[in-house]
């Protein structure tokens, strides 16, 4: 999340009146003229109803993963052109480090769910999945 504090979120979600739609807590957010970031954040949001804080907060993280992810996907494949498959999730942290990946790449890496992969299309889905 591209520095957003997190007390301010959490604030903004506990005091909604759940269930709310993606379309209310918009409107929610600006009558009440919160934070332009947090804002951009709910308009981010898949457009959907939102039936506590905790649902609508672990939807902006999922939302915040995929975005970083088609942000970096050329990235990330490029790096997977060179990996031998099937290879094991602490095989491919250990190859991303020996080849000096970036961080972020390496932090999506770490947090695979640990298992084999047996393409490159497994671990890129298991990223945006994640």
């Amino acid at each position: 999340m591209s520095k957003i504090n997190l007390v301010q979120l959490n604030k903004a979600l506990s005091k909604v009146d759940y269930p709310i739609s993606r379309r209310d807590l918009i409107k929610y957010a600006e009558d009440k003229g919160i934070d332009e970031k947090v804002l951009r954040l709910f308009t981010q949001l898949p457009s959907q109803r939102y039936q506590t804080s905790d649902e609508a907060l672990s939807a902006i993280f999922s939302s915040q993963r995929k975005r970083r992810i088609k942000i970096n996907r050329e990235q990330v494949e490029k790096i997977l052109q060179d990996v031998v498959y099937p290879i094991s999730k602490p095989k491919l942290v250990l190859y991303a480090e020996n080849k000096g990946v970036d961080e972020k790449i390496l932090k999506l890496f770490i947090e695979l769910p640990p298992r084999v992969y047996d393409t490159s299309a497994q671990i890129l889905e298991a990223i945006e999945e994640h």
